[in-house]
């Protein structure tokens, strides 16, 4: 019997969740065999990272965290005094987001050894987490087709597959949002305490991992309205649920911007660092929305998936609870606008569009491939019968396909790192381990034209030379700056990159060229000795 179906717009949803794409009844396969062939594909799609990435720890977010787990490692595991490299002489407590990650880094260092490679474990197992999480939100809305379908569209996305093979924070804040929006849906539905808990506790930790998961208000807000209506403002769960979420990270973060308040050092997450609000002349500018969305075609969906998530977006359905993926999406987008610094620098603020996404351009694909079939000569190619012969045929395209864009993203990160991983091993061989060291960087960029204490540190060179010290960008790097730092204890100062246009520009240059000893000069570093004078 045909399943009766619920006519949206131009779009058709099943009203039940009893008809599979891809066998004759999707929901009878064991939820079990489909996600070990979700977690198969993830396995897959991550395979070339995991094969040709030089390192593990990369990028500025991962050199940052490497530092902080090496750190837990090397002086005592004080989960609530993470520490950088680039504190200067002084202990480098940092203000920063909650150190799961690296902590749980440095316990697999402490069992294992010190070995970079371990550094990988939590954001591939968040990853691939997510993949399962997303199946079990679409499955538990749709049926397992749509569950399959939004998995693959989350195991082929490019830029998720490199970020499940470095060490960053985004995957794990990710798979506990998209875990906690399930659960909540669950209680939604179904009103078991357990989930509800599970749904706070996973919510809470998101915020905890990045203050930006704050977004997850948006859906949780739509479900709460669409469950109790008017009535929502008197119901004391809906009280309790903000309260207990919000608990967590308002202490961690109070206590967090203590240590910025103490020490000068933070990843921007409150007052310090870089802004990562959008600005007028960011929102006006088409260049904003051309890049930012051309992103997102190419690295976090793909062209085609790009397509599905649009159409699903615009096509509303009677459901409430499912239109909750599309309010999700959405609401997503609002905080890339409002982030949108963040989002126009780092394809990371990016990510968290990519669960609900998924979800919204499944279930639209679902549908075109349904509607598709109920007459003319494409009734076989989106038929049942015709399924199995053709969907592993797709599922190779796309897989194909994306991994062109994950290799072009690679190579593009290693080539941004290889360079400072090959001074970072140079200061290595020209200084003593302990010693404290000034790296400038010579970019004068927005971020380097705030105010000394506005600076967006750059730790790669810390980091790879496993060297801890002082960063300055050139346009605060003067004569007062170097023998302050020179008497709190710096033995040289690296001028990393531009290295002719420090030469040709700077006024520093003929300052330390008369006052310092020249101890590395190449295309790619220069390096001065302040322990002795010339």
């Amino acid at each position: 019997m045909e399943a009766p179906v619920v006519a949206v717009g131009r779009l058709e949803y099943s009203s039940i969740r009893k008809r599979g794409l891809l066998a004759n009844n999707g929901d009878t396969a064991s939820p079990v065999f489909h996600c070990t062939l979700l977690i198969i594909l993830g396995l897959l799609c991550n395979l070339y990272g995991l094969l040709h990435a030089s390192t593990v720890i990369q990028g500025w977010d991962g050199t940052d965290l490497g530092s902080i787990a090496r750190n837990f490692y090397r002086n005592g595991f004080h989960f609530l005094y993470p520490q950088v490299d680039w504190g200067g002489n002084g202990p480098g407590y940092v203000e920063m987001q909650f150190p799961l990650t690296p902590f749980f880094v440095a316990v697999l260092y402490k069992v294992f050894g010190f070995h970079e490679e371990l550094a990988i474990v939590v954001p591939l197992l968040s990853g691939i987490g997510t993949i399962v999480a997303v199946y079990y939100l679409a499955r538990h809305e749709y049926d397992a087709s749509v569950g399959l379908m939004a998995g693959l569209f989350v195991a082929i996305s490019p830029y998720w597959s490199w970020q499940s093979t470095i060490l960053v924070n985004d995957p794990t804040m990710i798979l506990c949002g998209t875990a906690g929006m399930y659960m909540f849906l669950r209680w939604v539905e179904e009103e078991r305490w357990v989930h509800y808990i599970l749904a706070i506790v996973l919510v809470s930790l998101a915020i905890l991992l990045k203050m930006t998961a704050l977004y997850l208000g948006i859906p949780l807000m739509y479900l709460w309205l669409a469950k109790c209506r008017s009535l929502v403002w008197k119901d004391a769960r809906f009280w309790l649920f903000g309260l207990a979420v919000l608990a967590g990270p308002g202490i961690w973060y109070y206590h967090a911007h203590l240590l910025y308040v103490r020490y000068g050092n933070t990843f921007g997450i409150i007052f310090g660092g870089s802004s990562k609000f959008g600005s007028k002349e960011l929102l006006l500018s088409p260049g904003f929305y051309t890049l930012v969305g051309s992103r997102m075609m190419r690295y976090v969906f793909t062209p085609l998936v790009s397509l599905f998530v649009i159409l699903g977006c615009i096509m509303w359905e009677k459901k409430v609870n499912a239109n909750l993926f599309r309010v999700w999406t959405l609401g997503v987008l609002l905080y890339e606008i409002v982030a949108a610094k963040g989002a126009y620098y780092g394809i990371q603020y990016l990510m968290p569009i990519l669960p609900p996404g998924a979800v919204v351009a499944s279930a639209a694909a679902y549908t075109v491939l349904r509607n598709a079939g109920q007459s003319g000569p494409l009734r076989k190619l989106a038929g049942i019968r015709f399924g199995p012969a053709v969907a592993p045929a797709l599922v190779a395209l796309l897989v194909v396909s994306s991994g062109i864009w994950y290799m072009r993203i690679l190579q593009y990160m290693e080539g941004l790192d290889h360079v400072r991983r090959e001074i970072g091993q140079t200061v290595a061989q020209v200084t003593k381990p302990g010693s404290l060291i000034i790296v400038c960087n010579t970019t004068d960029d927005e971020f380097s034209a705030r105010s000394p204490d506005q600076l967006s540190r750059s730790p790669q060179i810390f980091y790879y030379s496993d060297r801890k010290g002082w960063y300055s960008s050139m346009r605060w790097f003067d004569e007062t700056f170097l023998e302050a730092r020179r008497a709190e204890g710096a033995s040289c100062v690296v001028i990393p990159i531009e290295v002719n246009d420090f030469i040709a520009r700077h006024p520093m240059y003929k300052y330390l060229s008369t006052h310092y000893p020249e101890i590395v000069h190449t295309e790619k570093v220069l390096i001065y000795g302040l322990e002795s004078t010339m």
